[in-house]
């Protein structure tokens, strides 16, 4: 069972549903607890469910006004980490050496928090009327960017 092989994508895919999952399909328990504990945390906070909730009630004014932004603000960071520490650590586990899909994650997490930021400066009446919707919008943009940069930039060290 040691010797069992995990594939990447399956564990990215969980860890995209609940941060904590990818971990625990990883068998990585004490980083499932903590990531799990701290999103959960983070969820209650912000309030980010109910945002979630009224955003497909399209029900925008009250997605905006019931969202608590200092913590939401957090929600990217914990996010993105679990679905790059799992998905490195199944590569990890079939003995693969060095990170990978940093840029995406990065990217990621640094548009997702200038979607929540640049979301106040938006009116009700736009596409991004959502702290959700500009959040994922802009992380997904610039999640590819910096997976564009990263692979036009950042050399791998296969020569040594």
């Amino acid at each position: 069972m040691k010797d069992q092989k995990k594939s990447p994508i399956v564990a990215l895919a969980w860890a995209v549903g609940l941060p904590g999952f990818g971990q625990i399909y990883n068998r990585d328990y004490v980083w499932a607890l903590v990531l799990m504990a701290w999103e959960l945390y983070v969820n209650l906070q912000a309030e980010i469910n109910l945002s979630l909730y009224y955003t497909i009630q399209l029900d925008f004014e009250q997605a905006h006004d019931i969202v608590n932004f200092e913590w939401g603000l957090f929600y990217p960071s914990v996010y993105a980490f679990s679905m790059w520490q799992a998905y490195n650590q199944a590569r990890v586990l079939n003995g693969k050496q060095g990170m990978d899909l940093t840029g995406f994650f990065v990217g990621s997490v640094v548009g997702m928090v200038i979607g929540i930021t640049l979301y106040f400066s938006w009116t009700m009446h736009t596409p991004f009327a959502s702290p959700v919707i500009s959040g994922i919008l802009l992380g997904l943009i610039a999640g590819f960017i910096g997976h564009l940069i990263e692979k036009r930039f950042v050399r791998k060290r296969t020569d040594y």
